[in-house]
């Protein structure tokens, strides 16, 4: 298909009529100007992208005349072929560096117009196919971008839900204090840890990883947010004297880890899965009982003893159906403190591919054991930035510290206590 106009550009009257006249007999509207000045006018307020101009005119010439055409910032490109009835090759390069696409020596052979003409025309024509398909990228471009955005948008937003689903990083119930850190390595997390008062005596805790990262950990997360964490409304019968909500039994870890493992192993493919350590703390007895499904162990640190780990793993949730969960106790009296964490804190690499260890977290607790119980985790968090190089992480770093307050008559002298009860 034809172009539908070209601006022609000649100040001799005669000549212009022969050539709008040759145009016209090809299919094209032509819109005629007597100089570069009233072309230039022209093309300002008409949609035009094929002009043939006369080299030498009064006002402004056709060399003039190109410059100013790409000069300027039109929407579209203006194929330009420039008439002169010079022959010489500095002539032609002087063109050329003004912006022509093409040369006709005047006077113009119809046949060659015509050639010449079509090339413009085949020109023009990839261009607004290139145009077009441009533009049709830019809308993807932005369809995603927009659609990236909104991605980013819901994620942030469900990073504050989940947030927002986390306990206070710093609480207490009775006698037993509670701080906490969380890092995600992604917008949204797969561990999540909370607790709550079972009764007078007891008050439950636990720590979750999801296996892998990102949305469908996090997904999973929320779900045993859900389950695990009952709502002040919901655990009323628990602490009325009832032992379960729903299918779960909160006053027994060993029952709970195994009903929760038969829930969510029937929903795995075997590749998502998660661990967990969940433990009550019973005041009366003044001892933790807790099971571990291939979870790290517990960091136990009396209040006048080395740390000592407690646990040693076990399975998984979620792979197999079968699997029994061992419960693990140990004293937890006036002054001591227990920490739970996710291996993203222990498996923490640095550059040289070296991890944070286990023994390097206990060491930083141990020695802030007189410190307030914040002091240890905003030292781990700050070791761990130093030791990563980065502020990135590969896996989500979850602490959770409890710490069972001092007796008065305990603050000023230390207490034995006999670490052969944890063996």
């Amino acid at each position: 298909m034809a172009l539908s106009r070209i601006l022609i550009v000649e100040d001799t009257p005669f000549p212009r009529a022969i050539l709008q006249r040759q145009l016209q007999q090809m299919g094209y509207e032509v819109i005629a100007a007597a100089d570069g000045t009233e072309a230039w006018e022209i093309l300002q307020t008409e949609t035009i992208n094929f002009v043939i101009t006369d080299w030498l005119m009064p006002n402004m010439n056709g060399l003039e005349l190109c410059r100013r055409i790409r000069q300027h910032d039109f929407p579209r490109y203006i194929y330009i072929i420039l008439l002169t009835a010079k022959g010489d090759k500095n002539d032609l390069i002087a063109g050329l560096e003004a912006g022509a696409d093409d040369f006709m020596v005047k006077p113009c052979n119809p046949l060659e117009l015509k050639v010449k003409v079509l090339a413009g025309d085949r020109v023009l024509k990839y261009e607004k196919t290139l145009v077009d398909q441009h533009r049709k990228l830019e809308r993807a471009h932005q369809q995603i971008s927009d659609q990236l955005e909104t991605t980013a948008s819901n994620l942030r937003l469900a990073a504050k839900f989940q947030k927002a689903l986390l306990p206070t990083e710093s609480a207490t119930i009775d006698d037993i204090r509670f701080e906490s850190m969380f890092v995600p390595c992604e917008v949204v997390a797969g561990d999540f840890f909370n607790f709550f008062k079972l009764n007078e005596e007891r008050t439950a805790f636990f720590l979750l990883d999801v296996a892998g990262h990102g949305i469908p950990a996090a997904m999973l997360s929320f779900t045993l947010s859900h389950v695990i964490s009952p709502d002040p409304f919901q655990m009323q019968g628990v602490v009325m004297g009832h032992t379960t909500y729903g299918y779960l039994d909160f006053t027994n870890p060993m029952a709970l880890a195994g009903r929760l493992n038969q829930i969510f192993e029937v929903r795995s493919d075997g590749q998502q899965y998660f661990t967990m350590v969940y433990g009550i703390i019973d005041k009366a007895m003044e001892e933790v009982h807790f099971t571990q499904a291939g979870h790290p162990p517990i960091i136990y640190l009396p209040h006048d003893a080395p740390p000592k780990l407690v646990g040693d793993g076990g399975f998984p949730m979620g792979v197999f159906p079968d699997t029994e969960f061992e419960v693990y106790s140990f004293p937890f009296r006036a002054g001591d403190r227990l920490f739970v964490y996710s291996d993203g804190v222990t498996t923490c690499f640095n550059p040289k591919n070296e991890p944070f260890s286990t023994e390097r977290f206990m060491r930083i607790l141990d020695k802030h054991r007189k410190a307030p119980l914040r002091e240890g985790l905003l030292v781990t968090k700050k070791e761990l930035h130093e030791w990563r190089l980065s502020d990135q992480f590969e896996d989500d770093l979850s602490v959770l510290a409890i710490e069972r307050a001092p007796r008065e008559d305990d603050r000023d002298g230390p207490r034995a206590v006999d670490l052969a009860e944890l063996d």
